[in-house]
């Protein structure tokens, strides 16, 4: 298995929203996040953000976000 890990960035962006949004897993808050408020997460400079993608042999297992501010 191989990890691809990059900070947040405007490619990826509509998938990690989505993701953020889709789940309440890490998400113990409950709170939604637009767009525009990920943007801004990518520009604070008291957090990180990153993705992660999966790939194995067997293909790609897709996206993965964190957010910590």
């Amino acid at each position: 298995m191989r990890a691809i890990c990059r900070q947040f960035d405007s490619v990826g962006r509509p998938r990690i929203t989505q993701l953020i949004n889709k789940t309440n897993q890490f998400n113990l808050t409950a709170r939604r996040y637009t767009e525009s408020e990920v943007i801004e997460f990518e520009n604070a400079i008291s957090g990180l953000t990153v993705h992660v993608r999966l790939i194995d042999r067997f293909g790609d297992n897709g996206l993965n976000s964190r957010c910590d501010l």
